[in-house]
């Protein structure tokens, strides 16, 4: 199953713009685009750091 390497925040903002594009007018190339950079964000990893 795809969807399971998703955290769960992430499927509900993909929802969310769905929704979003369904009842409003907007940009939804733009919000997608946004999206996908937020994810991508998210999954990269950031420099590991020891305390």
């Amino acid at each position: 199953i795809d969807f399971l390497e998703f955290k769960p925040s992430e499927i509900a903002a993909a929802v969310a713009t769905c929704v979003v594009g369904k009842t409003q007018a907007i940009d939804t190339k733009k919000s997608i685009s946004t999206l996908i950079q937020y994810i991508e964000k998210v999954k990269t990893p950031g420099p590991f750091q020891m305390t």
